[in-house]
């Protein structure tokens, strides 16, 4: 039986209105998860069982398309509630972060490209700048916290992923190499260094955190330019 002509590049498409913005999101957030750059129209597109014009009902470009797909992502971050201790609100923001970037890790590179790609980046921005600011942090000390914050938490997170890629296995063997004689502490701290572990990362938290509580703690503070001198 001949086939009919153009029947090899004819593709199964759903019912004309039956796309919606969210069915595209999902098609989107299913290639996402082997890497960001895998999202274009055209390849959502045939995810979702739809003719790529049909996609620039709902999104004007690629780029507004992955915005809203990170920042329905980001929806996903349950934030905590105020206790009206913004040292332990802060805290328990952070860990909340941190937990929700181990669970998409594949959005990372998103996230660096645009940070707050909608309302709910900005909605957990809030939170923490509001709880700051309710403790007598200016816009500048508060915004620095939150972006400690944030670096600590992304830099965490790639490392965690590094460990489950064999990145852990490749430090070790890289450093196998290492002189004693030259590098006595880096080759004492082997184990350590291509460890990770989320003990650690609290480790770092309660760090910053403490040094945080004492700036905003002292009688007198200091500018930030004064800091800067040697």
């Amino acid at each position: 039986m001949k086939s009919m002509p153009g029947s090899k590049n004819r593709v199964n498409r759903r019912p004309r209105g039956s796309l919606s913005r969210e069915l595209i999101l999902d098609a989107a957030e299913r290639l996402a998860r082997s890497g960001v750059d895998q999202v274009t129209i055209r390849a959502v597109a045939a995810e979702a069982q739809a003719a790529p014009m049909a996609l620039y009902n709902h999104f004007h470009s690629k780029e507004e398309l992955v915005d809203a797909l990170l920042d329905r992502v980001f929806g996903r971050l349950r934030l905590p509630r105020h206790s009206g201790n913004w040292l332990l609100d802060v805290q328990r923001f952070a860990r909340a972060h941190r937990r929700f970037l181990e669970t998409v890790p594949w959005a990372l590179p998103g996230f660096f490209r645009n940070p707050f790609p909608g309302p709910n980046t900005a909605r957990a921005t809030e939170f923490v700048l509001s709880v700051l600011a309710e403790a007598g942090f200016s816009t500048r000390d508060a915004v620095g916290v939150l972006s400690g914050i944030v670096a600590l938490n992304y830099g965490a997170t790639m490392f965690m992923i590094g460990k489950a890629s064999g990145g852990a296995e490749a430090a070790r063997l890289a450093m196998a190499g290492l002189s004693r004689a030259d590098s006595p502490s880096t080759v004492a701290a082997v184990g350590e260094l291509a460890d990770a572990r989320r003990w650690r990362n609290e480790m770092m938290l309660n760090w910053l955190l403490a040094g945080v509580e004492g700036w905003h703690q002292s009688p007198k503070p200091r500018t930030h330019a004064k800091l800067l001198r040697p």
